[in-house]
């Protein structure tokens, strides 16, 4: 009796989590067809620039795109906020106080930050005791989450601080105005965010606070030319080898799966043999059947890393309780951290790493902390090594990506720094693989020695910006890195192996010199002076040091060398 399928927030389901959805979405149709269904697909979807061709991936079902949704849209205003007019005061001060005055003038406000701590500093800094502002992140149960929606529905709050969780699935219409307190990192989501308001016959507001940093200043420069710009394509990753086992394996229980059923290709005729050489799968002629009963059970929908449970004491709920990743804990709360829990600031008294505990006490001076995070990569065995060139090295390694906080700063309720502290927090260190590119002889090819590393490092910015295209990943699944090394820096693209081995750095290697192509093309048709958000500069990097005249010249002579067949490593040598 299924009639009809409905998938909201579609630009949602990028990278590995649009390869899963993909895999459950084969898996219902299948089921459906075996019991004569035949179910209507309706999506909706943020700002995205390939709504059809991406719902066409992860169904593959033809879609007609219907322009006009029928929401109420009316007139907006976008203002530019210059935070360094007054430098004394930090971006995220100025966001709470911008916010709180327009409450006080009776505006619905909501006020997005690109991290948990900005939005909890924003509740925190800007409410008062006639106006409240409530935080909305991640991490909250889904009983604070809607609290919090009810109370700004009912009108009992104009204000909310918000990370990109009110972004999905939240439909709050009586908001008239949006601040953000940051550029979000790409085009869509700087629609979607301001789109949140003026959806019924109000007029709305949107705000865009930028501060001094090259992102912020290139923005503002060119502020006419960022409105017009086409959205990002939403990616999947729809040959995700890992990801189609996964699935092929739960197809198998909760169908007999028969070969015709399968589209021919290598990725699943290598998969289907991998489940039947580990017992996991049996095959009857041209059929598959799974060996489990339920093996949905041991499955999980995504890899997530394990996670840390924070208890805050001296609340009036003694139950009062958040799970964050390891990574978060990492960086929000070491040891002497300031963790700010529903806009109340908590100081982090004890972290215990066997356990995976952590224990706040009440922070009473308002302050809170910023870490300051070292991030490595240790290079362990070599799994393949090209010689492209004398003055260029490219290897595919197994890796260990390590971060440490080393210390944190210290500032009170108006942003000003009151104390600066080393801390000894615990390494933590993720599997990788990675594709390695050294460039060991800059002098050859034509590139001052002291250009280097800047050039490289906007060129490892330009080329996280087009590989996606190249490997159907999303943006979150490839990080990168550029590390000194002396006097031979490298670019250094990777991939969190988890538990399995990765398919991606495979693609980026196959793909390495059509991306040196795009890269170039990207830096040489950007009109900007020095860099900014659409070529060289990345929002998530605090390392400012670019060149992009050297990363366009860096491209154009890598580009123009073979990336080669890659030679047989022994497997025994060790970076």
């Amino acid at each position: 009796n299924l009639s009809v399928v409905v998938i909201d927030e579609a630009h949602h389901y990028v990278g590995s989590l649009g390869a899963s959805f993909q895999g459950l979405l084969w898996r219902l149709e299948r089921l459906a067809r075996h019991y004569h269904a035949r179910p209507v697909i309706i999506a909706a979807s943020g700002t995205i620039a390939n709504p059809r061709e991406h719902l066409q991936t992860l169904t593959n079902q033809a879609f007609v795109v219907v322009d006009d949704s029928g929401a109420s849209q009316s007139e907006r205003t976008i203002l530019f906020w210059d935070c360094t007019r007054d430098p004394k005061t930090p971006p995220s001060t100025q966001a709470a106080y911008l916010t709180r005055h327009l409450i006080r003038m009776r505006r619905s406000v909501v006020v997005f930050s690109n991290t948990r701590a900005q939005a909890e500093y924003v509740a925190m800094a800007g409410s008062d005791r006639s106006h409240r502002i409530l935080p909305y992140r991640s991490g909250y149960s889904a009983e604070m989450r809607r609290r919090v929606e009810h109370e700004l529905r009912s009108g009992s709050i104009r204000g909310v601080s918000a990370t990109s969780a009110l972004e999905l699935g939240v439909d709050i219409g009586s908001l008239d105005t949006v601040v953000l307190n940051g550029y979000p990192g790409s085009i869509s989501s700087l629609w979607q965010r301001l789109g949140r308001a003026g959806r019924t016959d109000l007029d709305a507001l949107g705000i865009v606070m930028v501060g001094g940093d090259p992102i912020s200043r290139s923005l503002l420069a060119n502020a006419a030319e960022l409105l017009e710009r086409t959205p990002e394509h939403a990616i999947a990753a729809s040959d995700d080898t890992d990801i189609l086992t996964r699935h092929l394996l739960l197809a198998a229980a909760e169908l007999p799966l028969e070969e015709t059923s399968i589209e021919d290709g290598p990725g699943a005729t290598a998969a289907l043999s991998d489940l039947v050489n580990r017992d996991l799968l049996i095959k009857d002629g041209t059929t598959y059947r799974s060996t489990k009963q339920r093996p949905h059970l041991g499955t999980p929908f995504m890899e997530r890393e394990a996670s840390y449970e924070i208890h805050f004491q001296g609340t009036r709920d003694h139950r009062a309780v958040e799970r964050i990743s390891i990574r978060q804990a990492l960086r929000e709360a070491h040891k002497g951290a300031v963790f700010l829990h529903f806009g109340t600031p908590f100081r982090v008294q004890r972290v215990d790493s066997e356990r995976r505990e952590i224990v706040c006490i009440p922070e009473t001076e308002g302050h809170h902390t910023q870490p300051a995070l070292f991030r490595s990569l240790s290079q362990g065995r070599i799994l393949e090594h090209l010689e492209p060139h004398p003055t260029l090295g490219i290897e595919r390694i197994e890796a260990l990506v390590v971060e440490q906080v080393t210390g944190y700063k210290e500032f009170d309720q108006q942003g000003r720094q009151v104390a600066k502290r080393k801390v000894t927090s615990p390494i933590i260190s993720s599997p990788a693989e990675a594709v390695v590119l050294t460039c060991v002889d800059p002098i050859y090819l034509g590139i001052d020695p002291e250009d280097l590393f800047a050039g490289l490092h906007a060129l490892e910015h330009a080329l996280a910006k087009v590989l996606p295209l190249l490997t159907n990943g999303g943006t979150s699944d490839l990080a990168s890195l550029t590390l000194r090394n002396g006097d031979a820096p490298s670019i250094v693209i990777y991939y969190l192996t988890k538990s399995h081995p990765s398919t991606m750095i495979t693609k980026v290697i196959h793909n390495l010199h059509e991306a040196l192509s795009l890269a170039e093309h990207l830096i040489a048709a950007c009109s900007c002076a020095s860099g900014c958000p659409f070529c060289v500069l990345d929002a998530r990097c605090d390392d400012e040091v670019i060149d992009k005249g050297a990363a366009l010249a860096l491209s154009r002579l890598l580009g123009k060398i073979s990336v080669g067949t890659a030679l047989d490593s022994s497997g025994d040598e060790e970076g």
